[in-house]
């Protein structure tokens, strides 16, 4: 079994570490999806799982405050919701020398704040119902909601209604069997067959399945398909079934002891919440995306991967996420 240190699970958090070096580094890679063809398998790639994953794993850790009904910790993400719209106008001001402001069609990075607001309030409800009913109905409305071109960025609908099957798996699984059927040897082997299999395909045929992005991330109608419109149910039940089987591949290849820098992954809200500041201070406040391409022309990208571990790992610096927790979760800090 893991190692545990005060009371926390190793392979949790290396998986919740993994899943928001990979948030920063798509966000980092978006700046170059038209010149550059790595950067986009890259960022497909990532795109296949990490949203799912990590709805997941926050269904898989919400069963207490929604069985309680903790609604203190659950209007803790309205609240972190608005920071990183507030985080954000200001980094777009200081850094573009734009004002854009929009409360509640926003789609940066703080939809998935307000997801997991609606997704608590939700399954507080849904819980007195049948499982199997539940999530069920939550696959096909998640299927059928592209179809639906009224349905979009505001209040993050369009997204909720997609990753929510995700969330009630999470919601419904228990933990400790997940970490037993992982930590099966030949089941960590063919987790590592199957994404590295995975990213293979991606990088070789990026180009020729490039059109099915908007499906991933779950804010745009089956419109965008062209003349595939009439499958997007199906092709969207589809990539249900591949992120899934990768979500678990990932959690199955990560490590189970403790290193030196597992502590990262116990302080991943304070990089999803100012992360994308940083991005617009590194790309637009310093310039230095053509300074580091100046610097290694050939492999610049490698350099980009590097600058995005360097922010996580400045972003999980401990008075930070003490700080982002006070401001939207100070239940969660109270002695």
């Amino acid at each position: 079994m893991d190692t545990v240190h005060t009371g926390r699970i190793a392979k949790w958090d290396h998986t919740k570490l993994f899943l928001i070096i990979c948030v920063v580094m798509g966000h980092m890679l978006s700046r170059y999806l038209k010149t550059s063809g790595t950067a986009k398998a890259v960022y497909y790639f990532v795109y296949l799982f990490h949203m799912p994953a990590f709805v997941m794993v926050s269904g898989l850790f919400s069963k207490r405050v929604i069985q309680q009904k903790k609604y203190d910790k659950i209007f803790g993400y309205l609240v972190l919701y608005f920071f990183i719209i507030f985080v954000n106008f200001v980094a777009v001001y200081a850094f573009k020398g734009k004002i854009s402001l929009k409360l509640f069609s926003d789609s940066s990075p703080a939809w998935y704040a307000f997801a997991m607001f609606a997704y608590f309030l939700m399954t507080v409800f849904l819980q007195q119902f049948s499982k199997k009913f539940v999530f069920m109905f939550a696959v096909v409305m998640g299927c059928m909601a592209g179809y639906d071109s009224s349905i979009g960025n505001f209040l993050a609908i369009s997204r909720i209604i997609t990753f929510y099957p995700f969330f009630l798996m999470g919601y419904y699984l228990d933990s400790n069997e997940i970490l037993q059927f992982v930590q099966k040897k030949y089941i960590q082997i063919i987790a590592a067959a199957v994404l590295v299999c995975t990213a293979v395909f991606v990088y070789r045929n990026v180009d020729q399945i490039y059109w099915t992005m908007n499906l991933l991330k779950g804010k745009y109608t089956y419109d965008t398909l062209d003349e595939y419109v009439q499958y997007g149910a199906v092709l969207r039940l589809f990539f249900y079934v591949v992120s899934t089987v990768l979500s678990f591949s990932v959690i199955a290849v990560m490590p189970s002891r403790r290193y030196f820098f597992s502590y990262m992954g116990e302080r991943t809200l304070s990089v999803y919440a100012l992360h994308m500041f940083f991005v617009y201070l590194f790309f637009d406040g310093m310039k230095g995306g053509a300074f580091l391409r100046s610097i290694w022309p050939e492999h610049y990208l490698v350099l980009i991967v590097l600058v995005s571990f360097m922010m996580v790992v400045l972003l999980s610096w401990k008075p930070l996420n003490h700080l982002v927790t006070r401001i939207c979760f100070p239940q969660k800090i109270k002695q």
